[in-house]
């Protein structure tokens, strides 16, 4: 039979077979896209909850592909809502949006624990970081 087999027994050493050379860790940046989701849950001061829709016609396309990175360690700064699905700033989203905490500018996903993290050597950053006054 020409049909090729791997035979992989206990004492095969643990080694890759294949290399992927495009594979790239993947990183989010806090973008105007992101922060014009956090201004409309904000509402200036008044934090309300929106359906994924409402976000798409009130912040485009990209924020409404978007909104639900807002969620993901460590930036945490939007919670969902379900029954009908909404999203709405979480306390940390509400603190962002008021200046007195600030998020790492760079996330990425440790390739081991497949957890989001603070990108080594990234800025932190407020909300007054993307206003013109800021």
């Amino acid at each position: 039979n020409t049909i090729p087999r791997l035979y992989i027994g206990p004492t095969l050493p643990k080694f890759p077979f294949a290399l992927n050379t495009k594979f790239k860790i993947k990183s989010l940046l806090m973008s105007p896209t992101y922060i014009s989701i956090l201004e409309a849950l904000w509402n200036k001061g008044t934090p309300r909850s929106l359906t994924p829709d409402e976000i798409r016609d009130m912040c485009g396309n990209g924020a409404y592909g978007n909104h639900s990175k807002l969620s993901l360690d460590p930036w945490q700064l939007v919670d969902t809502i379900y029954k009908p699905k909404r999203r709405k700033l979480t306390k940390r989203g509400e603190l962002f949006m008021q200046n007195k905490i600030k998020i790492p500018k760079k996330i990425t996903r440790d390739p081991a624990s497949k957890k989001w993290i603070k990108l080594k050597d990234t800025q932190e950053i407020s909300f007054s970081s993307f206003t013109k006054t800021g």
